[in-house]
């Protein structure tokens, strides 16, 4: 088996040409349209939107102006899975390590002297 072919060189060049973004479950709030509507200071709309989008079985998130974002947690488990496998000879991209160890330096919450992080959603 060639490991540059395998499914996981093939997920990380995904993740990476997509600048390592994503939707989450619970980033509808993120929507440039809803904020706009009246609904926005409903706590219950709130829900019932968040859970709406949630559970479709399709994504209309690009239809409601949502972005992907990048998700520290997400970034900090690609970092530890890239690092097992550099470790086991299987992954030789320093400069991709270094990025995303960057990267969560970039996503720390700012404005406080403690390191953390938070979601890009309310």
């Amino acid at each position: 088996m060639n490991f540059d072919d395998s499914v996981i060189i093939k997920l990380l060049r995904y993740c990476h040409e997509n600048d390592w973004t994503g939707s989450d479950p619970y980033d509808a709030l993120n929507s440039r349209i809803f904020e706009v509507t009246p609904f926005r200071h409903s706590q219950i709309c709130r829900l019932a939107f968040i859970q709406i989008i949630k559970r479709l079985p399709f994504n209309i998130r690009p239809l409601l102006l949502i972005k992907n974002e990048q998700n520290p947690k997400a970034i900090a488990l690609f970092l530890m899975g890239c690092l097992k496998l550099a470790n086991h000879g299987f992954l030789d991209q320093e400069d991709c390590i270094r990025a995303m160890v960057d990267n969560l330096v970039q996503l720390r919450s700012k404005h406080t002297s403690y390191w953390c992080w938070g979601y890009s959603f309310p």
